[in-house]
């Protein structure tokens, strides 16, 4: 959870998470649903998807035991090298160093390296360097204690040095170039994406449709998205778009100002749209799983974060047209 997370955001998940799932063999025998609703809103979903299918492999292949060999872990989902040398290192006290953003900076400027930190060769060269400085009695504790230095005190934009206590030995700070480093790629230009909600209703029933699994946001739900092209308009998507993408013979009821929503590479701008349909004669090459239901039914389906905010709106809708033929079921 910690991952791309910040701890304050990440305690209440916690907690509920245990409390959902206290031991491996609970979360191995829950659905990837039930995890995906616990995880709502934490984002970075691929961590829930890949924490249920680990567990469901240490309960099958390990006896609920969780393997201290390097090579085992790292054959387990979401066991890259800084999660599997944490474990080793944290719970079994074993000499692997972890190398997170706080240890790259302090080795960075430990040692003056001034090589683009993104590039792999300057990734294994750091991990080298951790790994020569390990301690052979408590390393778990070492490798605490410099992602803490990072965090706490060779911070990023103004690093305490007057209180570091590996000042006299830091190359960086000698040749007074510790604020410049370590030296990261450019950022390139988030691109902006646009798509059309459609919120689809029949009678007191909406669709929503579940995300397929090699897709991002895998396993979550959604009303029907529709990807716009660069250059094009919402209002090219009509009608006849949706007879022929879905197979559904619908008319418009409501548009909404684009929602705005960011992901790590892309932000989205998400035009949602209220359509009559006809009939319940869903059709989708994209979408494998939908159903009809009320608003409350959608509300205990794992939805992503752009699609509560679609929510929001028809809720409010809802609540000021009580006479439309769209209730809350």
């Amino acid at each position: 959870m910690l991952q791309q997370t910040q701890v304050d955001t990440v305690i209440p998940y916690y907690y509920n998470f245990i409390s959902k799932f206290p031991s491996v063999e609970h979360l191995a025998k829950s659905s990837q649903e039930e995890v995906l609703k616990v995880w709502e809103g934490l984002g970075y979903y691929s961590r829930a998807r890949n924490l249920h299918r680990a567990a469901n492999i240490i309960v099958k292949d390990h006896d609920t035991i969780l393997p201290s060999i390097q090579e085992e872990l790292l054959k387990i989902p979401g066991f890259g090298p800084y999660t599997t040398n944490a474990l080793l290192s944290l719970a079994f006290d074993l000499p692997y160093g972890v190398v997170d953003g706080n240890v790259k900076r302090v080795l960075s400027r430990l040692y003056a390296i001034q090589d683009d930190i993104g590039e792999s060769t300057t990734q294994k060269k750091i991990q080298d360097l951790m790994n020569g400085l390990l301690p052979s009695k408590h390393p778990g504790e070492f490798n605490e204690a410099m992602m803490e230095l990072g965090a706490t005190i060779c911070i990023s934009r103004i690093p305490r040095c007057s209180v570091c206590p590996v000042y006299a030995e830091c190359i960086a700070r000698k040749n007074n170039i510790q604020g410049a480093l370590p030296l990261k790629p450019k950022k390139s230009k988030i691109p902006t994406k646009h798509a059309l909600a459609c919120i689809f209703f029949h009678e007191n029933l909406f669709l929503i449709a579940k995300r397929p699994q090699h897709k991002m946001l895998a396993g979550l739900w959604e009303f029907p998205v529709i990807g716009i092209k660069k250059g094009e308009n919402n209002s090219k998507i009509d009608i006849s778009t949706i007879r022929y993408r879905y197979n559904l013979e619908t008319s418009l009821k409501q548009s909404w100002p684009a929602i705005n929503h960011s992901y790590t590479h892309f932000h989205l701008r998400l035009y949602p749209k209220l359509y009559e349909a006809g009939s319940l004669n869903f059709q989708s090459d994209f979408y494998v799983k939908f159903q009809w239901l009320g608003i409350e039914e959608i509300r205990s389906l794992p939805l992503h974060k752009a699609i509560w905010k679609v929510l929001g709106l028809l809720e409010e809708e809802l609540e000021t047209v009580p006479k439309r033929n769209i209730v809350n079921t």
